[in-house]
């Protein structure tokens, strides 16, 4: 429930979001495209309630695939996503794809940022900037690091 309602809000919020970008949309033609960035421990298919909401009010949505090795990649990744839209993008990011939109949101092709439950530092900022001198999150004494250096939530967080 918590997600559908979450979602509604957002598609009310890009709504007018879309207005304040120009002139009132009238088409899925004159509407901003919506490019959606999922947060760590995610992937695309996260948005999976919340595209029909917007695409049943008309938006075209796209979901980023993130790669999650470094920001500068998941910031690139975003940009060809963003590069390849036609007309002005509304970037949404969730939890710590609001670092990712801050970063691709300099891409002239962005009219608005929106952050959902994000992370929302400022340009060139990192996550590690924001959480400077803060206790870590509790459940970041379960991340489990494989040989690579990579991290994951066990399952019965």
């Amino acid at each position: 429930m918590l997600l559908t309602t979450s979602a509604a809000a957002l598609a009310a919020l890009l709504c007018t979001t879309a207005v304040a970008l120009g002139a009132p949309a009238t088409t899925a033609a004159d509407k901003p495209v919506i490019v959606l960035v999922h947060g760590a421990f995610a992937e695309g298919s996260s948005w999976s309630k919340v595209i029909p909401l917007l695409t049943a009010r008309g938006y075209r949505v796209v979901a980023v695939q993130n790669p999650y090795i470094s920001l500068a990649g998941d910031v690139s990744a975003t940009n060809r996503v963003v590069n390849q839209q036609p007309g002005q993008v509304v970037l949404v990011g969730h939890s710590s794809g609001g670092t990712v939109i801050t970063q691709a949101g300099n891409n002239a092709k962005v009219g608005a940022l929106v952050f959902v439950s994000a992370n929302a530092p400022d340009s060139g900022q990192s996550i590690n900037d924001l959480q400077a001198g803060m206790p870590a999150a509790p459940w970041a004494a379960t991340l489990i690091k494989d040989e690579a250096g990579y991290l994951t939530l066990p399952e019965s967080t």
